[in-house]
């Protein structure tokens, strides 16, 4: 039997809030796992491995797993995302990287399994809903709340609190209590919206720049204040993004096991 080092590739050491907590290192037990920064690692510097790769619209970086899959690696992302910024939020996504995967779980909820070439894809939300502040109470303070995307402001509701998205200014903790008072969520950040959703909260998108932002269920894309109405929090939200991840990590053991007896 071959030991498979396990190279968990994310963004690692970026501002962004949201890159902080999409490891799957830090919610389940995999032996021999390693972090290592997705923008700063060569492909061609890991062989007979597994790479793990999580978090994120990395789903873009097609050349990059070209080169990945090679050297007998095998390929897993867990929770990676179509992003693609762009104005037309319809526009489809691209669907030919999903081969290059030994195991894919896909974050973006319009991306069904039936409409992807692999068939080990299956919807896996980003892992981050398994940290233990979701279990949490929080008090409601306020009805309407801004959470902004360091580099996508909202105009809307200039009056409001508002948080931004970067550990400059406030701990993953911090964020979600912040999420967690009030009763109306506007964001311009994926992650905002997500944690939003995984709270039960009612979720506004503002300055959609993305196709990621299709994919939330149960958030709306409002260009105004007058839009901040009508949706609907997503019921048992929390509870089926766990069950998805944690039947991920069932898949991806059998995978690692099985890698290790084939050296």
């Amino acid at each position: 039997m071959v030991t498979r080092i396990v190279f968990n590739l994310f963004a690692i050491s970026t501002p962004n809030t949201g890159d902080s907590v999409v490891s799957p290192l830090d919610y389940y037990p995999i032996p021999y796992a390693h972090k290592f920064n997705l923008l700063t690692t060569k492909p061609s510097d890991i062989k007979d491995s597994i790479i793990l790769v999580g978090g994120g619209g990395v789903l873009c970086f097609f050349d990059y797993f070209l080169k990945m899959h090679k050297g007998n690696n095998k390929l897993v992302g867990w929770g990676l995302g179509f992003n693609e910024h762009t104005t037309d939020l319809h526009k489809p996504h691209r669907s030919d990287l999903v081969s290059k995967f030994d195991l894919l779980g896909i974050r973006n909820f319009d991306a069904r399994p039936d409409s992807l070439p692999a068939a080990e894809s299956h919807i896996v939300p980003c892992v981050s809903c398994k940290h233990e502040v979701f279990d949490r109470d929080y008090e409601i303070q306020e009805e309407v709340r801004v959470y902004e995307h360091m580099q996508y402001g909202i105009d809307l509701f200039p009056n409001q609190p508002r948080f931004i998205n970067t550990l400059k200014r406030h701990t993953f903790e911090e964020v979600i209590e912040w999420i967690g008072g009030c009763r109306k969520l506007v964001t311009s950040s994926y992650h905002g919206a997500y944690w939003g959703l995984l709270l039960g909260k009612e979720v506004y998108i503002a300055n959609a720049f993305s196709t990621k932002f299709r994919c939330l269920p149960g958030a709306k894309i409002v260009n105004s204040e007058d839009q901040v109405q009508g949706a609907t929090p997503s019921v048992n939200f929390l509870q089926e993004c766990r069950r998805r991840n944690d039947s991920f990590y069932r898949r991806f053991e059998r995978l690692r096991k099985e890698a290790e007896k084939d050296g």
